[in-house]
């Protein structure tokens, strides 16, 4: 099927205003390309529009609450910024990571007041939660209330790797690994294998139903909207992701301008303070996936329907999307 992101939709109606905080809008460059300059020089951007106030909605029995999926260490954390900062609009996460509220000021908030609501559900083994009995909403990261998700994937090789050093730098949002020995361990070896299958069940539980385009079934059959990580960090597709991304969003909690953004300026603004605080950062590119290991990821990820996606990660030969 079309794994492509070519989804468009038209956006509803009323939107409620409660205002929140003020938050510092900063200049950043990316990808050796100064993106604020550009929009500058456009005679339509107003920098103030992205320096508004963000806001929480106002609670709703009629609507959902919405997810913003993905299995860790695959940019969940930086696409909740991008939507935080082009909406104006607060997320929430079923989590309640007190590292990041500064940023995040409605981290553990899910209901209808946020935009979307992160989550890594269902992510087996990602915590340690003790068995024996039943595992709460809180524990596994699961909201059945919620009536869609934005489901961001990206390669495994790059998002297990990405895992692995939030893991042993202590849950550090963007630290990276600085003993690349730590590589050669067992215990490198054992997060792979085990990781790989974790990773799998969790896109076949998103993709599990291909309705058109980028628009899936989870296994629960609530709507999901696919997307890549990789093309939200292109300079050639960002722009066009972003503005699918927004206008879905919208489209489910009824927002239209004057009453909110629109989705267009929410793409401005997203671009202008792209990088955000949690963009892992890499003092040295290192491949540490060994030919054991590429082998035996590929055998298991070529088995399963819906994981591996040649289209946009290339063939499946354990390089890193920074190596292609």
């Amino acid at each position: 099927p079309d794994l492509g992101l070519n989804h468009a939709s038209s956006l509803g109606e009323n939107a409620a205003t409660i205002s929140g905080i003020n938050v510092s809008i900063e200049h950043i460059q990316t990808h050796n390309h100064d993106v604020t300059s550009e929009l500058e020089t456009k005679s339509d951007f107003d920098p103030l529009m992205c320096q508004s106030q963000l806001r929480y909605l106002s609670r709703s029995k009629s609507r959902k609450p919405l997810l913003l999926a993905s299995y860790p260490g695959s940019g969940n954390t930086w696409t909740r910024h991008l939507i935080q900062s082009g909406s104006r609009i607060l997320t929430g996460s079923v989590y309640n990571d007190r590292s990041i509220i500064q940023e995040f000021p409605a981290e553990g908030k899910r209901d209808t007041t946020v935009i979307v609501t992160k989550t890594h559900f269902p992510c087996a083994g990602c915590w340690n939660i003790k068995s024996g009995g039943p595992v709460s909403e809180a524990q596994s990261g699961d909201l059945k209330t919620a009536s869609g998700s934005v489901y961001i994937i990206r390669s495994p090789f790059d998002a297990i790797l990405a895992e692995f050093k939030r893991k042993v730098t202590g849950l550090n949002h963007t630290g990276d690994v600085t003993d690349t020995s730590i590589y050669k361990q067992q215990f490198w070896n054992d997060f792979v294998k085990f990781r790989v299958n974790s990773w799998i069940n969790h896109v076949q539980f998103y993709l599990n139903h291909h309705v058109n385009g980028n628009i899936w079934r989870d296994k629960r059959g609530r709507k999901v909207l696919l997307l890549y990580f990789e093309h939200l960090k292109s300079p050639r597709t960002v722009r066009k992701m972003l503005k699918n991304m927004f206008e879905h969003i919208f489209q489910h909690h009824d927002l239209v301008p004057p009453s909110a953004i629109s989705a267009q300026d929410a793409v401005t603004c997203s671009l202008y303070n792209q990088t955000g605080s949690y963009k892992r950062s890499s003092r040295g590119h290192i491949n540490p996936y060994t030919e054991e290991q590429r082998q035996q990821v590929c055998s298991q990820l070529m088995s399963k329907r819906n994981t591996w996606h040649e289209q946009v990660w290339g063939s499946c030969d354990g390089r890193l999307q920074w190596e292609r």
